[in-house]
């Protein structure tokens, strides 16, 4: 049970909107991965990754507070993710 006040206001969200739980993780951890110093991927697949955990899974997230919970606007959020990742990059 959530105590902190914006844990609280989180969990109201994620019950409002019904979130899946994994992209707010995966958010976290593309957080984490910011706050490197600096970023440094090795490969496409950790690029793939990245771009996912910091633009991908916020698209997943906004898809199922608009109403559209699918698998093609998630799978068209996370492409759009990355691209605007990329272009941001």
């Amino acid at each position: 049970t959530a105590t902190h006040p914006d844990a609280v206001a989180l969990q109201r969200v994620i019950q409002d909107f019904s979130l899946p739980i994994q992209p707010l993780y995966d958010m976290m951890n593309g957080f984490e991965t910011d706050c490197a110093e600096q970023v440094q991927l090795k490969s496409w697949e950790e690029l793939e990754r990245y771009c996912y955990s910091v633009a991908g899974c916020v698209g997943i997230l906004a898809a199922h507070i608009m109403g559209a919970p699918t698998k093609d606007c998630e799978r068209f959020a996370v492409v759009l993710g990355h691209a605007l990742q990329l272009t941001n990059i």
